[in-house]
């Protein structure tokens, strides 16, 4: 574990380094001097009081002072590693101290690499620039208790705010990087120990994800009794109603402050027999003279390389190399160092497998992906048939109800002779009433419009249009795509959130069948969860596009001109347009209890036209807690079992360590070898090394290898109390019962054994048992990507300046949402506009600067593409 802290240069900071019970400079607090600087300053072997004293306030051993020291500088940045509390225990307890040798080599392991991303800040015509010098000083003191007497093992490594230009002067650092890099600094200490602890005989065992791990000889019961500060910590959580995974960063900050005690000098002799004793009641055996060995694993980093690319390459085309190195090792912790997984990424680069400009990297295939795409609408231009000629239609679209924007757009899709076309249209400028015209007038020509999108949500709102529409999931299926021909045309919606696997996809089988394709969205919204953004690739690359930016859907003057601002990115003038609208309070729970005093002070009609959204599931939760009270429904309610999606990437899916007891398995297909149906549910009892053990609807339990079965959803249960009245929402499809993920209901009725009468929005009631998990929650506020395709009167905008989800796409979805009025809530009204100019950028593969010479060339013909389109006997035997 790694935590950071900024050290103050005053005289109290040095004090408490020096003094602080058995802080540091004691006997039985080794300390050190490491990094480059140190050399360049003649600094070596064990810190002296008064030199640290005076290099915390940016003096030099020779008496120079650091440019830019003033009054309240930071003296140094505290970086501690501490070591599991298993090693921690073995090492302290059992007398293995061969183990703190293990921990104080991993430590300068992290160092080394720390001290790679040290910078100083330059100004250069005029700008500020981050200049490497790649050395610094660090002053190590390593402490063997937690402030509660618990045996822990760990090293504060304080870096000295300062460090030597090329021209030998010194400078004060820059430690942002530091912080940026927080979690691979973390990963790569805990990579160097385990290899360290398993070179001296010990197993380990990974504890968690992001590569934590114990002794394997020492259970987590055994470790739990040597963590009194955390299980201090769970107490007042729980008193709370809260864990630390439901907890907020701020809550748990607090009761970390809440719970530290003050360090007090012991008599270690009579501390060490009591965790003897300690030791013997928890049954804890500790290993003995075990027998050294040494491992090189350096042919098994492929494997932690290339689930990092299979992770992160899923969501993303583009990756930064710290991103790539902290997950491939995060995968890799047991099996590999940092060493090891460099030299398979460099070998990798060397021969071609993956492309780096800068701390960027892709592959050839994500660069392969996209160019066939934008070539086969390249070549597509000269596909010469179109709908209507030019006069036909501008007959029939002088006679319709359409502007002349949504006239323009029909134009270019009913008359246009190239293959693929797109509609840029901002949100509320009426694109699916122009889709509904245009589909009439193709119909009259024989043709078929076809509508796809991302989302069933979509598909519903595609549907109103008259075309048969269907996600683009379901279009992959081979008996939907041999009824494509000539005279159809695919009608991608939402084409904005259209991943660069999705659209080659649909692309290649129209260019197979020769159907015509029209593009549909919005680049400013909210972009693909998968890697790229092909329509703005598109766009950018000479594709026939109309525009739409005559806004409809909102009606009041000042709250159009919001969105008009917002839309064409003048985020700053957007605001100040709200700023009637705006609410700063900057607690966080009084902040969230007005937007539920605002929303519940509404009449119920007004209720069910206004939308809450938030930025981060954390705040959505709070919020519905706060509304759920204000209605009078807190404790009236019964508990039922709710799923919330884990979000896993299939390369979390085919990994054991991703998975917890208690964890809900849904297939996304039919299993028949184990008996499992498509969308039923199967708990995890148990885990192994290669499966693990489920439990399914009817008790009977089965063996599930998770890397050779994995079209599932996974998810963990949560407890929601359900009450007649409460709104909810879907967050599933559910095509036997006719709800879509996002679909907001009315509980009416809950019976005795949990059945729960919910009203849609049709009017319509279902019955559904609240006995089994099911994938819903409450709907009365929902995160903006939840909200994207929703229109409504009112929203009620959560806007916390301080999370990355509060950024420009967020702000244009969640307030284009409304009709009639927005209202936003924030923590900082000053820093709002900066807060909601930071964007979210998707980067794609082809906009990296790479040697031409090393991308991949690929040229589509019609026959290349046919060959790419599975037959039905190819996609059974991939499902096989």
């Amino acid at each position: 574990m790694l935590s950071i802290a900024n050290v103050s240069g005053n005289d109290d900071a040095s004090r408490y380094y020096e003094k602080a019970d058995d802080y540091y400079t004691k006997d039985k607090s080794p300390s050190q001097w490491q990094g480059k600087a140190a050399t360049a300053l003649n600094l070596q072997g064990e810190i002296q009081q008064d030199k640290f004293k005076n290099l915390l306030a940016g003096i030099l051993p020779n008496g120079e002072t650091i440019k830019e020291n003033t009054q309240g500088r930071r003296g140094g940045t505290d970086l501690t590693f501490s070591a599991p509390k298993s090693v921690s225990m073995q090492a302290l307890i059992a007398g293995d101290y061969a183990l703190i040798d293990a921990h104080d080599r991993a430590v300068t392991q992290a160092l080394k690499y720390a001290e790679t991303l040290v910078t100083y800040r330059r100004m250069v015509d005029g700008e500020l620039k981050k200049v490497p010098t790649r050395n610094m000083l660090a002053a190590t003191f390593r402490h063997e208790l937690s402030r509660a007497c618990d045996p822990q093992l760990h090293t504060h490594c304080v870096v000295l705010n300062l460090t030597q230009r090329e021209d030998g002067k010194w400078r004060a650092m820059d430690n942002e990087l530091f912080y940026r890099q927080k979690m691979l600094m973390g990963v790569l200490y805990r990579a160097e120990l385990a290899r360290e602890v398993q070179n001296l005989g010990y197993e380990v065992r990974v504890t968690h994800q992001d590569g934590r791990f114990e002794l394997g000889h020492i259970t987590d019961s055994q470790i739990e009794s040597f963590s009194s500060r955390s299980q201090a910590i769970e107490e007042i959580l729980k008193k709370g109603g809260k864990t630390r995974e439901s907890a907020s960063p701020q809550e748990k900050q607090l009761i970390t402050i809440a719970t530290r005690q003050r360090k007090t000098d012991v008599d270690r002799q009579f501390l060490k027999e009591h965790w003897k004793e300690k030791s013997l009641e928890s049954k804890i055996h500790y290993q003995q003279k075990l027998k050294p060995q040494k491992i090189n694993n350096l042919s098994l980093a492929h494997n932690g390389v290339q689930f990092a690319l299979d992770h992160l390459l899923e969501r993303q085309s583009v990756i930064t190399q710290s991103q790539f190195l902290r997950t491939a090792l995060q995968h890799g912790v047991r099996y590999n160092t940092f060493k090891e997984i460099q030299f398979e990424i460099d070998r990798r680069l060397k021969e071609g497998l993956l492309l780096q400009f800068g701390e960027r990297i892709t592959t050839p295939e994500a660069i392969k992906r996209e160019q066939m795409t934008l070539q086969m609408e390249q070549r597509g231009r000269a596909f010469n048939r179109s709908i209507f000629g030019p006069q036909q239609v501008d007959k029939f679209l002088e006679e319709s109800k359409l502007n002349e924007e949504q006239k323009k757009a029909s134009q270019l899709i009913l008359t246009s002779s190239t293959w693929a076309v797109g509609i840029q249209g901002l949100a509320g400028t009426g694109k699916t009433f122009m889709l509904k015209a245009t589909n009439e007038l193709a119909h009259k020509q024989g043709y078929q419009m076809v509508g796809l999108a991302p989302s069933t949500s979509a598909t519903k709102e595609l549907s109103k249009t008259g075309m048969e529409s269907m996600t683009i999931s379901a279009f992959q299926v081979p008996e939907r795509q041999k009824k494509i021909n000539s005279k159809t045309v695919l009608v991608i919606d939402e084409a904005g959130m259209v991943s660069s696997k999705q659209m080659e996809a649909v692309f290649r089988t129209a260019f197979h069948y020769q159907a015509k394709v029209v593009l549909v969205g919005d680049t400013q919204q909210l972009k693909a969860v998968e890697a790229g953004k092909p329509f703005a690739q598109l766009q950018a690359h000479g594709m026939p596009t109309a525009g739409m930016s005559e806004i409809q859907r909102q009606k009041e003057p000042e709250l159009k001109k919001a969105v008009e601002l917002a839309a064409r990115g003048e985020i700053v003038q957007s605001i100040a347009v709200l700023d009637k609208s705006i609410t700063e309070i900057q607690n966080e729970e009084a902040r969230h209890a007005q937007i539920a005093k605002d929303y519940t002070e509404l009449t119920k009609h007004e209720q069910k036209e206004t939308l809450i959204v938030s930025g981060t599931n954390r705040a959505k939760d709070s919020i519905n807690q706060q509304v759920r009270q204000n209605l009078g429904f807190h404790g009236k309610g019964n508990l039922v079992p709710v799923l919330q999606d884990k979000a896993f990437t299939k390369a979390q899916i085919k990994e054991i360590r991703s998975y917890k007891i208690g964890d809900i398995i849904v297939p996304e297909r039919n299993y028949s070898t184990l008996k499992l149906k498509k969308g039923s549910q199967a708990i995890i009892k148990e885990i192994k090394n290669s499966y693990v053990i489920l439990q399914k609807e009817d008790g009977s339990r089965i063996k599930w290898y998770p890397r050779h079965k994995n079209k599932v959803g996974v998810y963990q249960i949560n407890q929601r109390e359900i009450s007649q009245g409460d709104m909810i929402r879907f967050t599933r499809n559910d095509p036997q019962k006719n709800f879509d993920n996002g679909e907001r209901a009315r509980v009416v009725k809950v019976d005795l054994d949990k059945t729960l009468h919910i009203q849609k929005e049709n009017g319509h009631v279902v019955k559904i048992t609240g006995s089994k998990p099911l994938h819903m929650d409450y709907g009365y506020c929902s995160t903006v990507h939840a909200a994207q395709g929703k229109t409504c009167e009112k929203v009620l905008i959560e806007a916390d300046t301080k999370s990355l989800t509060s950024a420009q796409d967020n702000y244009y979805v969640a307030i284009s949402r409304a009709r009639q009025e927005v209202k936003i809530y924030t923590n900082d009204r000053a820093k709002l506009p900066e807060a909601m100019t930071r964007e979210n950028p998707k980067e794609a593969a082809l906009e990296l600067r790479i040697n031409p010479e090393k991308i991949p060339r690929y040229n589509p013909t019609v026959q290349q593409t046919h060959e790419r389109v599975k037959s039905k006997k190819d996609m059974e035997l991939d499902r096989s």
